[in-house]
């Protein structure tokens, strides 16, 4: 498709996130503006990112990647009255969860859709090795690392950034991106996957990632029957204060004291070398560490499984666990989740799985 077709196609069919995005500006008012998006509203950077794309004559993949690329943006939008500026944290996120239905509809298979989840979800990655003393050896080594893996999608992410880079009115210097990371791309091209042998490991844990109501609980339960251990956090909650979910407040929930709990428990599997499923929403790089504590890649073998369901969808299976089950979480909560995704890498996991649902 053209990128008129695309951009036609996204106004035809989510008529509502163009509007949102007509409506969330860079700019936080006309005397305090951004000094890296001077160009006003997501819409209007969305159409210039899409029209570098095709100076750039980037491939038909990297073209859909820059049309869902900023989608959450509206949905993380905040206004910070202190410091007179608009921020889109988690907006990375966000927009993962929210183009699952526009990809689907555009007939891209489950594995590119995959592969859209982990490139949008790093489409300001790259900034952070960005400056004009160059790309030195110690920086070079971490995209290496993080990509050798994925290189497939280094490519692309490399396309969607510059496009990015360039649709943009910006009072900062910009570098060239295909130009500074060369050399990266070329030692990511060249690098050698590196597999764990997993018969080499005495045992396995499930890191299951993914907002409430993602179908994480239904697959544990599935797991379980197979002989597996399940850590949900929802039932550690449960046991602590001796009360169904449904009776549970949101602060209760989510206390201190439910996480102190949980980590003795997750501590007593790993002692015990259990096969173990770890059944939270776990949706920062951070958080899916933490889950390993000091055991190192090797001692048992990591998988991640991803549960992506289109945000609406989410909301509307959220509402139908309430009524069937009384399972509540408040809105901003929800929101805050989705904001907080990241999607792992083969720096953290041996292997990583996603359940892509319709």
């Amino acid at each position: 498709m053209t990128t008129n077709d695309l951009l036609k196609f996204l106004h035809q069919t989510r008529p509502d996130l163009v509007n949102d995005m007509h409506n969330a500006d860079h700019n936080y008012d006309s005397l305090n503006l951004s000094p890296y998006h001077l160009e006003g509203s997501v819409m209007t950077h969305l159409m210039m990112v899409m029209n570098e794309a095709d100076k750039l004559n980037v491939s038909p993949f990297a073209k859909v990647l820059a049309l869902v690329h900023d989608l959450g943006k509206p949905l993380s939008l905040f206004k910070d009255d202190v410091k007179k500026r608009n921020f889109f944290i988690g907006h990375e996120g966000a927009s993962c969860f929210l183009m699952i239905d526009l990809l689907k509809k555009l007939g891209l298979s489950n594995k590119e859709i995959e592969m859209a989840i982990f490139i949008v979800a790093h489409h300001t990655y790259l900034y952070r090795f960005m400056d004009e003393s160059g790309l030195d050896e110690s920086r070079l080594a971490k995209v290496k690392a993080h990509f050798t893996n994925n290189k497939e999608t280094f490519n692309y992410l490399l396309e969607l950034s510059e496009a990015d880079n360039l649709g943009r009115f910006s009072l900062n210097p910009r570098l060239n991106m295909f130009e500074y990371f060369k050399k990266a791309q070329e030692e990511v091209n060249n690098s050698v996957i590196k597999n764990t042998d997993r018969s080499s490991c005495k045992y396995e844990f499930q890191v299951l990632i993914g907002p409430q109501a993602s179908g994480k609980s239904s697959y544990a339960k599935e797991m379980k029957s197979k002989g597996f251990n399940v850590l949900c956090r929802d039932d550690v909650a449960e046991e602590l204060y001796q009360k169904p979910y449904s009776e549970l407040s949101t602060e209760l929930l989510y206390a201190e004291e439910v996480d102190k709990l949980f980590e003795v428990k997750l501590q007593a599997h790993i002692l015990n070398k259990d096969n173990l499923i770890i059944d939270k929403t776990n949706m920062t790089n951070k958080s899916q560490r933490r889950v390993f504590g000091q055991n190192k890649k090797g001692e048992c073998f990591r998988k991640a499984i991803v549960f992506v369901k289109d945000y609406n969808l989410l909301k509307k299976h959220l509402n139908e666990r309430y009524e069937t089950t009384g399972k509540s979480i408040r809105s901003s909560s929800f929101k805050d989740t989705i904001l907080n995704f990241q999607a792992p890498t083969y720096e953290t996991f041996d292997e990583i799985e996603y359940k892509i649902f319709e």
